[in-house]
């Protein structure tokens, strides 16, 4: 998540400094010096980095609280489930009367934040942002070849799979 993050960061800081969103050679890091960010863009950007955060932050939390309410999602879960011999679902149910109401009041946390905007949350997308982000992306496709769309479907179908094995894994395999 950090890594699409700071893809499209750059993306944008580029485009923001003057450059086009195709230079190898733009440091994204630095916009302070007189020739970076342009001024009737540093508004967006600013905005850009605090929706950032914000999404990688909700990931954070997200990831913690999916990890507590399944087998996989944290070691000590498949260290309890082999223990005590249960299975993905059966771990899941077992636990959800104390998993469920944390991962409801993190959720509903999550949202609270955005709509409160405490503590740097509620940064909205910007729509200048999204313009040069779909533009990018149109420029991507136009490279991309048949093989590189049949390279994403496998590692689509992979993921698929793997995930469905995570989900009928027995603690008794593993």
């Amino acid at each position: 998540m950090i890594s699409v993050c700071v893809g499209f960061y750059s993306v944008y800081h580029k485009v923001a400094s003057g450059v086009h969103f195709t230079a190898s050679d733009h440091n994204f890091g630095h916009d302070d010096v007189q020739d970076d960010v342009q001024d009737y863009r540093r508004e967006d950007l600013d905005n850009f980095r605090g929706f950032l955060r914000t999404l990688i932050m909700h990931g954070a939390i997200g990831t913690a609280l999916g990890g507590v309410t399944t087998l996989v999602g944290e070691p000590q879960n498949l260290l309890i489930a082999e223990k005590a011999g249960w299975g993905f679902f059966e771990f899941f149910l077992i636990m959800a009367p104390v998993t469920i109401p944390v991962l409801i009041a993190g959720f509903c946390t999550c949202v609270a934040l955005e709509f409160i905007g405490w503590f740097s949350y509620g940064y909205k997308f910007p729509p200048a942002v999204r313009e040069i982000l779909d533009e990018y992306k149109e420029h991507e496709n136009s490279k991309r070849k048949d093989s590189d769309k049949v390279e994403l479907v496998v590692q689509g179908v992979v993921a698929l799979i793997l995930v469905a094995g995570l989900a009928f894994i027995s603690p008794k395999s593993v």
